[in-house]
């Protein structure tokens, strides 16, 4: 049973028995919390692994390539949190990672997206979450105002979606937004058109340097 199932259980529990205590009542809410905290170590766990996968493919680029992982970027206090960061010749790429089991559908205008799953039993479960192109177009807003700010405003960011192919059965997306299984991603890279073409290696290390800062800000405030 999926967290809200078993939340919508227990309330529907409690108002069945109007003559419920109090101290009943109190009972309950450690066990909701309980339930809340198992979920939540699930999803980070599946998300971790996910972030891992797709690193694993990102070292394979070559040395003139810098990848970033996992990173927060403090735009005047907005700040963003990018799974995966690359900065090369063929451009900057803000890549998000969803390690989701079964189908995806949804559309770039979408506010939510729909995962289909088969259970064990073979019972299918949907379950909405966030459009993740709009999720990660934030973190492209983010970050190009960082960069706006450090005299970078020429530099062209390119939001990346990315599914992991072992639990992401198939992709029913409509989106301007790339949207990818995890083998495609290096293919992707090599053979993107950067609408300004080639960054120059000064621009490369321009970049790389006002990311390195930030981290450094964000590991001072820590």
């Amino acid at each position: 049973m999926s967290f809200g199932g078993i939340i919508t259980f227990i309330v529907l529990l409690i108002l069945g028995f109007g003559f419920i205590q109090d101290f009943y009542v109190l009972s309950v809410i450690p066990i909701i919390f309980s339930v809340y905290q198992f979920n939540k170590g699930l999803f980070l766990n599946h998300g971790i692994r996910g972030e891992k996968v797709v690193l694993k493919k990102l070292k394979k680029l070559p040395n003139d390539y810098i990848v970033y992982n996992d990173i927060t970027i403090n735009n005047n206090g907005d700040k963003a949190q990018i799974d995966h960061l690359v900065i090369g010749p063929k451009g900057v790429f803000c890549i998000e990672t969803k390690n989701m089991k079964g189908d995806i559908s949804g559309r770039e205008e979408d506010h939510n997206w729909v995962q289909r799953k088969t259970g064990k039993k073979g019972g299918v479960y949907f379950q909405k979450f966030f459009n993740p192109c709009k999720q990660n177009g934030r973190h492209v807003y983010k970050l190009k105002g960082y960069l706006n700010r450090n005299r970078l405003s020429h530099v062209w960011v390119q939001s990346v979606v990315v599914f992991i192919k072992k639990r992401s059965s198939k992709l029913d997306v409509d989106s301007n937004t790339p949207v990818l299984k995890d083998e495609d991603l290096l293919k992707f890279i090599h053979n993107y058109k950067n609408q300004h073409g080639r960054l120059p290696n000064k621009t490369i290390k321009d970049i790389e340097k006002a990311i390195d800062k930030n981290i450094g800000l964000m590991n001072s405030a820590a």
